[in-house]
């Protein structure tokens, strides 16, 4: 007991003299520590002043599915979110997506297109698959898009676009669907109708 009262003792002792020697250490070395430190300060200032400024931009898009069975409260026919968002969330930087957002920026002036400023016009779509991210938040219907660029007004217009050129390609091949919808529905009327006037 007295043994590991003894060693307990000694160990506080060697830690209060390396913490003396240590002290000693930097007191004699002061001037190359706060030299130190002041050639960090100043290297860090001219980085700062000196690096390219990254601004980001991002907006939140809910995904509600549309179909006819969402009104049906007797269908056993459930959309599973699993399957719908990652669709949805990988339709932003599909090719067609992409390049419906290039022509409306193109639209725009040249400060919504600092990010393409040395870039030939059949690359800005490797811009733009660089500098976006899109991702489903965790158990939503929540997608979360961003744009990093080099302008602030460049990354709202960015994303702008990238939302319209989405949007509208999702309403066209929501269209699409609704016409071929009628057209099957237009033909199964019209073969019941053609079969209750072979009954009559």
């Amino acid at each position: 007991m007295r043994q590991q009262s003894e060693d307990g003792r000694h160990s506080a002792v060697d830690v209060l003299h390396a913490v003396m020697r240590f002290s000693r250490a930097v007191r004699s070395r002061k001037i190359y520590i706060v030299l130190g430190l002041s050639i960090a300060v100043v290297l860090g200032g001219i980085y700062f002043a000196t690096a390219t400024r990254i601004y980001e931009a991002s907006a939140s898009l809910m995904v509600t599915p549309r179909t006819a069975d969402l009104l049906n409260a007797t269908s056993t026919n459930v959309i599973r979110n699993d399957t719908l968002i990652p669709t949805y969330e990988r339709l932003f930087t599909r090719a067609i997506v992409l390049d419906g957002a290039i022509d409306r920026l193109i639209a725009l002036g040249p400060e919504q297109r600092i990010d393409f400023e040395d870039v030939d016009r059949d690359k800005w779509r490797l811009v733009l698959e660089e500098n976006l991210t899109a991702h489903a938040l965790r158990r939503t219907n929540i997608i979360e898009l961003t744009y990093r660029s080099k302008s602030p007004t460049a990354a709202m217009a960015v994303v702008d676009a990238i939302v319209s050129s989405y949007l509208e390609f999702v309403e066209e091949d929501h269209k699409d669907m609704s016409i071929q919808i009628v057209s099957i529905l237009r033909g199964e009327l019209q073969k019941n109708e053609d079969e209750l006037a072979n009954k009559k």
